[in-house]
């Protein structure tokens, strides 16, 4: 609430946040968020996910002074891409662990150019044409399926929740596999748990 009334205001994923979006603001003037706006925010989204930044979208709506704070029929007011820079140790630590036969599977909730990126940045995928499964194809797989994708020398997870973390290191683990994971964020204890 301010002075002028009453302003929802939410920040997220963008393919979550902009569906949410009708209108765009264009230097202060709200305008129709159309094919060609969407598609100007979907190309900046992936350019800053090319470079390994965590992309989230931003957006806004005035809400009716007893209206229902939904967040729907949003105003679209932009994106901000933040670099999370890998510990300059992490490159070696992954080097040391292929020298000793570990595989190092990257399992996160970031978008998949950006965890391509950043797997790269870190000497985690090399070849031209790593597996990534995004966490939609992954609720679709049967454990079969994830066994045999789990057997692709380079392969990532994107996009991928806390459930679905826990589903890869169970499926390694069924492969017989011993299985570690690292991770500070609380989407990560699950899999921490069961690793």
């Amino acid at each position: 609430e301010d002075g002028d009334g009453r302003w929802l205001y939410c920040k997220g994923a963008p393919e979550v946040v902009i569906p949410l979006c009708k209108a765009v603001d264009h230097y202060g003037r709200v305008l129709a968020f159309d094919k060609h706006s969407r598609h100007h925010a979907a190309e900046a989204q992936e350019r800053m996910a090319d470079h390994g930044l965590r992309v989230l979208a931003f957006a806004y709506r005035r809400l009716e002074r007893d209206g229902e704070a939904s967040e729907e029929n949003l105003v679209f007011s932009g994106l901000i891409g933040l670099y999370d820079p890998p510990r300059p140790e992490v490159p070696e630590a992954i080097a040391r662990c292929r020298t000793a036969g570990i595989k190092v599977v990257m399992v996160t909730g970031d978008h998949p150019h950006t965890a391509a990126a950043i797997a790269r940045e870190i000497g985690l995928l090399k070849g031209p044409n790593p597996r990534i499964v995004l966490g939609t194809s992954l609720r679709k797989m049967t454990p079969a399926q994830l066994q045999t994708a789990l057997d692709n020398p380079e392969i990532l997870f994107a996009r991928v929740t806390a459930e679905q973390k826990m589903t890869v290191v169970n499926a390694l683990k069924k492969k017989g596999e011993i299985v570690a994971v690292t991770g500070d964020g609380v989407n990560d204890a699950p899999a921490l748990k069961s690793a």
